[in-house]
């Protein structure tokens, strides 16, 4: 089983059996010159993803560095901005790209038939592209992908509605996690799954009075 898990807010722990060393850390990190070859392989990838993504994305390459039988390697893109292109390390690029470059190896596992389980998998990403992922990916799954997610506009993809499941909270706090065929007369194809979530059909919605911001205020002087 490969989990991820988001632990508040910059906080992240992963755990994945890996097929190929590099996907450990496909960012950066120090390999010895006899996996070159893989990092290769990885490079190739690495370009096809992001190129495909994103269209300011022309390509992305890892900068070399030969170290006492090792490579260190760090991932760059070329990027068109304002109409030229640049070099930009990889470190520089937003939190959602950074971010789906590290899950791109749970991604992987899911398709080789592990059991992936990964915590808040739409973090900094932009919901169509999430979207787009997932809906690509779901016929190359051999094993089990389970995601948490706070992006609503999934309940608008062409994921099947048998693999949507929420947690429905009672009045004393206990949680349950239900799909949504589970609600009767709620599934349907011509149904929008979104709209009913969010007037409550389903359960899972934050139920919050209003907040006064000037009485918030007020309490801190």
């Amino acid at each position: 089983m490969s989990i991820r898990v988001k632990l508040g807010y910059g906080s992240e722990r992963g755990n994945m059996g890996l097929s190929h060393k590099i996907l450990s850390d496909l960012s950066k990190g120090i390999i010895s010159i006899e996996d070159e070859r893989e990092l290769e392989s990885a490079e190739r990838m690495v370009n096809e993803f992001f190129t495909l993504a994103y269209s300011d994305i022309k390509e992305a390459y890892y900068k070399r560095e030969a170290i006492d039988g090792n490579i260190r390697y760090s991932s760059f893109f070329k990027k068109l901005i304002y109409g030229k292109v640049v070099d930009v390390d990889f470190e520089l690029e937003s939190t959602g790209t950074q971010y789906l470059l590290q899950i791109i190896p749970f991604l992987f596992m899911s398709v080789e038939g592990e059991t992936v389980i990964i915590d808040e998998l739409d973090t900094g990403i932009h919901d169509l592209l999430i979207n787009n992922i997932l809906c690509n990916i779901t016929d190359s799954i051999k094993g089990q992908l389970i995601i948490t997610t706070h992006n609503t506009m999934l309940l608008e993809s062409d994921i099947n509605a048998e693999c949507i499941y929420t947690f429905v909270v009672d009045k004393d706090a206990n949680k349950e996690l239900i799909p949504i065929t589970s609600f009767e007369d709620r599934t349907h194809p011509n149904l929008n799954y979104r709209n009913r979530y969010l007037k409550g059909m389903y359960g899972g919605i934050p139920i919050a009075r209003d907040l006064d911001f000037d009485e918030l205020l007020e309490m801190m002087e």
